[in-house]
């Protein structure tokens, strides 16, 4: 069993879904009808076009928080991990703020909107913080668009508070490429790995060609440090 918050409810797998069992209400007979289904490949470039747009300064708060809640909506239809999450929490989609899962599901379900066989890329944990349970949580993708986009404009909007302190005191290097060094396996050697993967879409994206991998088969290398 598992405790969050108030509530205490059973997990078990069948079949390799995970069930809770708790105080639950119905989401999907609750929810207001006038709440339709998202297309979820018109969700994505809605999303996808939110970030860019989040990402050139132009972030608007009202967009955010209606987008929040379509994919909040969107994930109660056909994310059966979340939903049941919600029923035991007692959530109510007419009030905003849903509960956070838990990181154990991420360990014992596989959380997602569509059929897990159908995944194309995951992350796993490196399951340093999973106290004593041995397993690790993992995130599954049938795309890495939306989180490749996320990196890239995220490093957009950091990097223009940069420019202009850089233009001020270097301007020769203001919007320049750099030279990246990554403290970790590359993301051939670790497929899997969130970060390497974050690092590998900026080298290819904002790196000068330059980049350099200092972990190789659990053995560090500087030698690319050296000029």
């Amino acid at each position: 069993f598992m405790r969050a918050g108030h509530s205490t409810f059973f997990l078990f797998k069948k079949q390799d879904r995970l069930s809770f069992f708790g105080r639950a209400r119905p989401l999907l007979d609750a929810m207001d009808i006038s709440v339709k289904a998202v297309s979820m490949s018109l969700l994505r470039r809605e999303i996808l076009s939110f970030i860019r747009e989040t990402g050139s300064g132009r972030f608007n708060r009202q967009q955010d928080r209606d987008l929040a809640r379509k994919i909040c909506n969107a994930q109660i239809r056909r994310n059966e991990v979340f939903r049941r999450w919600c029923e035991s929490q007692g959530y109510q989609t007419s009030v905003w703020h849903p509960p956070a899962l838990p990181i154990v599901a991420f360990k014992e379900a596989a959380v997602c909107s569509f059929r897990p066989s159908r995944k194309n890329s995951w992350f796993e944990s490196t399951g340093t913080t999973g106290g004593n349970s041995p397993k690790t949580s993992c995130h599954r993708f049938r795309s890495l668009d939306l989180y490749e986009a996320s990196v890239v404009e995220g490093w957009k909007w950091f990097l223009r508070m940069q420019n202009a302190e850089c233009r001020m005191q270097n301007p020769e290097w203001a919007g320049k490429k750099v030279a990246f060094v990554g403290l970790m396996p590359s993301a051939v050697k670790a497929p899997h790995s969130s970060l390497s993967r974050m690092i590998e879409v900026l080298m290819r994206t904002f790196g000068d060609g330059d980049e350099f991998w200092c972990l190789n088969k659990g053995k560090w290398n500087w030698s690319g440090l050296r000029s």
